[in-house]
């Protein structure tokens, strides 16, 4: 068990997602020293390439992908089955509640339309919006991962 566990649901209300930078208290392109300091020891460590670092809380967990040392991907896994429901909120004003109870094509059509310029990639259940650095896992009626990577700006 994470011994920031307490302090993460005392200060952390929601959890806030910044597009192309930031979640789970870290920043893209931060080292493991700091996943360490801010964190602790992962629950999990994946050495496969690219290694993966996993913590694990009651609602929802946390994976770094590593490369060369630093972060390069942070994905937040949440638990939707869970008695309580993690909040979650995005910097582009984006809640969880925007995306609760809808269809796999309704949360789709929702987030095509909250980033109406950028153009997205759809892999079945995924949608990816390279620009914005942000991608979300769909299943079972239900966003289950939000992953936030380096915003790739050249992407057709």
């Amino acid at each position: 068990m994470n011994p920031l566990l307490p302090l993460l649901h005392i200060s952390w209300p929601q959890l806030y997602i910044h597009e192309a930078h930031s979640t789970c208290l870290l920043q893209i392109a931060e080292t493991e020293e700091q996943i360490r300091l801010r964190l602790g020891a992962p629950d999990h460590r994946d050495y496969a390439s690219p290694e993966t670092l996993y913590f694990y809380y009651p609602d929802f967990s946390c994976r770094f992908l590593i490369r060369n040392g630093l972060i390069r991907e942070i994905c937040l896994i949440l638990r939707p089955y869970k008695e309580r429901y993690t909040r979650w909120r995005t910097e582009s004003g984006l809640y969880e509640d925007d995306l609760i109870d809808k269809s796999q094509e309704e949360i789709i059509a929702f987030l095509k339309k909250h980033y109406p310029r950028e153009r997205f990639l759809l892999h079945q259940e995924k949608i990816e919006f390279p620009r914005k650095g942000i991608s979300f896992s769909i299943k079972n009626h239900m966003v289950q991962t939000i992953c936030v990577f380096p915003a790739r700006k050249n992407h057709p």
